[in-house]
């Protein structure tokens, strides 16, 4: 039977799996194969398969070289044989990649919010005519 990622189901074994794409593709350490896992969307698994989907844009990660190591890993992973289907489309959800940028994009929007409401750097501003360089703030 084919489980959607969001599913309640029981989770794969030997090698449990909740549909969480993106912990899973940190989990494994692909390398450059890595770009085919954290570039697709997981559309649907079953105890031997995996069916993912990549943008036209990324197309290029999309290699038979990622495809094999991303499916050899996966079957690493679960301790058997693990068949990878490839689709190249439009992506329906975030990717890990996509998730990824995002959260980078709100911690560093967060650090230019509380740099801006430093009152030392407010005084800064008013008082001394002191400018921030946006693009020198680095979240911590």
């Amino acid at each position: 039977p084919v489980v959607e990622p969001s599913s309640s189901l029981a989770p794969i074994a030997p090698a449990a799996f909740n549909g969480d794409w993106r912990a899973l593709v940190v989990h494994l350490k692909l390398g450059q194969a890595g770009m085919l896992a954290q570039h697709s969307e997981l559309l649907s698994y079953t105890v031997i398969q995996f069916n993912i989907k990549v943008e036209e844009v990324h197309r290029s990660v999309a290699t038979r070289d990622y495809q094999e190591k991303l499916r050899l890993a996966l079957s690493e992973h679960f301790g058997r044989d693990i068949a990878l289907n490839v689709q190249i489309g439009e992506v329906k959800t975030e990717t890990p990649a996509d998730i990824h940028y995002r959260e980078k994009q709100e911690r560093q929007d967060q650090a230019v919010a509380a740099i801006n409401a430093d009152p030392f750097v407010q005084t800064m501003v008013k008082e001394c005519g002191a400018s921030i360089a946006l693009d020198s703030i680095k979240p911590i």
